[in-house]
């Protein structure tokens, strides 16, 4: 590597990390998220069955099969793809899905973590939009 990709290298190095911190974290919330819908699942299967009507819609929706799995599939694709732009960060590659993945990472209700991805993807961006580091990447 020569001294200019070493200097981008090293320009890329930190919000890549950051990056990757945000898809773990997302990675978390989506275990912490499983865990609260087993709770409430468990909580709504010991209301009285004589009345369902008590059960409020919203409560089964939120906890059935399809949501469950929709928010699953969902938060496990946008984490993934935050970590693995962080990775392309690092190796200066696939820049336009480094990008992609950054702004998911940033935006609240997508992103992994919103309250870590929106400092860590702005500094990311500011990092990416610089000449010099988008003519590195291949």
């Amino acid at each position: 590597m020569n001294g200019e990709n070493q200097a981008v290298a090293n320009q890329v190095r930190g919000p890549a990390i950051g990056l990757l911190v945000t898809g773990a974290l997302g990675l978390l919330a989506i275990v912490g998220n499983l865990i609260g819908m087993a709770f409430q699942l468990a909580w709504l299967q010991t209301m009285p069955t004589q009345h369902p009507e008590q059960i409020p819609e919203f409560a089964r929706w939120i906890t059935g099969p399809i949501f469950v799995g929709a928010s699953l599939v969902f938060g496990l694709v946008v984490s993934g793809l935050v970590i693995w732009a962080g990775l392309q960060m690092r190796k200066l590659r696939s820049y336009g899905l480094v990008l992609a993945g950054t702004i998911l990472g940033m935006v609240p209700c997508l992103s992994p973590c919103c309250c870590v991805g929106l400092p860590i993807g702005i500094w990311a961006l500011y990092v990416l939009l610089k000449p010099e580091v988008k003519q590195a990447f291949h």
